[in-house]
C-alpha cells in the first residue's frame, strides 16, 4: 500500500518555499522482507539526490541542502 504526503519546505539560506510530494509506501504482506520505502514523487524545483540510505533535497538557487529523508521508514 501506498499514499502521498505533502509537505512545503523552505531553504534556510535563500528563503525558497516550494511545496514537495512523497510516496510512502509498505509491504502489503506482514512478517515479509520489505520495510517500505519513501520516495520524492513530485519534488517541483527542488533537486533531490538519492544515496545508499537517504536521500537529500537541494534548494535549486543556492545549492544548500534543506531536507534528508531516509529511503526507508525507521
Amino acid at each position: 500500500m501506498a499514499w502521498r504526503e505533502k509537505k512545503s519546505l523552505t531553504c534556510p539560506e535563500c528563503r525558497r518555499s516550494e511545496p514537495i510530494i512523497w510516496v510512502l509506501g509498505r509491504p502489503l504482506k506482514r512478517g515479509g522482507n520489505g520495510k517500505g520505502y519513501i520516495r520524492a514523487h513530485a519534488p517541483g524545483g527542488w533537486l533531490v539526490e538519492r544515496g545508499d540510505t537517504d536521500q537529500t533535497v537541494i534548494c535549486p538557487n543556492c545549492g544548500t541542502q534543506v531536507k534528508r529523508r531516509a529511503l526507508a521508514p525507521v
